[in-house]
């Protein structure tokens, strides 16, 4: 129920007035229901001035409220979660330097933004104070449409912080989603089910070889890091997964453990490894040649990386 603070005691919604409300919203006589409690509620929007003190961290609600509007609250504060867990996972496990848990605040604080931003626009016939025009984004777009910004963005490139997912094509910062064939079986998978809890994935062209080979020598223990080739096609589509994912037959990219695209590369390259290794440190916060036997030997899985047939 919303009511006018102004003009109303909030003390006049006493049990018998809710109970008369509930009673009337269900058809239900006040004897068929139990009123458990009863609040009252200010509706708004809010964003934490920083997501980080030292050891302490802010995610969900503590680092952002939303209106219900758009229901987006929980999609959030889940993703925060997926963020800093995975960051963390890395760091502790010795295979990334601590440095990477800067990046949390940098990723997820601007997503905060935008999503508090589309929740209030969606409730501003309800709002008593004026809020600023802006383009209203789709909820999918809002969800799973935004893109972290990476290092070495080109600022004339003019990347949205938010699109719809569809429109991303492989971008470092947002999450390379393509339907693949589940070998067996008739029920399709993603790109995204390849990436294994705590660990990156090399998903490279048709024709990518070099850049698997240089994955394993990067991680020879299968340590942290993953591997699969896109299949040229897929039947009944028309355009090629991985010029779809915008590396060709020859690139790769990087992906992070929460799916999200560390490094692209469309091409081959005449030292796949030296590339590969540059990428990589960067996403780990520049630890794999600073700490490299460390890297090699700290963790216990030795499980074989995963990899796609070609079709």
């Amino acid at each position: 129920m919303t009511y006018d603070p102004g003009t109303t005691d909030p003390a006049a919604f006493d049990v018998r007035r809710c109970r008369g409300i509930v009673s009337r919203a269900l058809g239900l006589a006040p004897s068929h229901f139990t009123l458990t409690g009863h609040r009252p509620w200010q509706m708004g929007g809010w964003l934490a001035d920083s997501y980080r003190a030292g050891r302490v961290f802010l995610l969900g609600d503590a680092a952002h409220v939303t209106p219900p509007t758009g229901g987006f609250g929980t999609n959030t504060g889940i993703q925060d979660a997926w963020n800093l867990t995975t960051k963390l996972v890395s760091v502790l496990r010795g295979h990334a330097d601590p440095r990477l848990l800067d990046d949390y605040e940098t990723e997820r604080r601007a997503v905060g933004r935008i999503t508090v931003d589309q929740a209030l626009l969606r409730a501003r016939d309800r709002a008593r104070a004026p809020i600023e025009d802006r383009p209203l984004l789709s909820e999918a777009a809002v969800a799973i449409g935004y893109r972290y910004p990476v290092p070495g963005d080109d600022p004339a490139a003019a990347h949205p912080a938010a699109d719809e997912p569809e429109h991303w094509h492989g971008e470092p910062g947002t999450r390379p989603h393509l339907p693949l064939p589940l070998p067996g079986t008739d029920r399709p998978h993603s790109t995204l089910d390849l990436v294994r809890a705590g660990r990156y994935l090399v998903l490279a062209g048709p024709q990518g070889h070099p850049w698997i080979r240089a994955a394993r020598e990067l991680d020879p223990h299968n340590a942290f890091l993953d591997t699969a080739l896109l299949p040229r096609r897929i039947a009944p589509a028309t355009e090629w997964p991985a010029d779809t994912c915008g590396i060709g037959d020859h690139g790769a990219l990087l992906v992070r453990p929460d799916h999200v695209i560390a490094w692209r590369t469309a091409h081959a390259a005449p030292a796949p490894l030296t590339a590969l290794g540059a990428a990589t440190r960067q996403a780990l916060g520049g630890s794999v040649h600073e700490n490299r036997q460390h890297l090699y030997t700290s963790s216990g899985s030795t499980r074989s990386s995963a990899e796609i047939e070609q079709f």
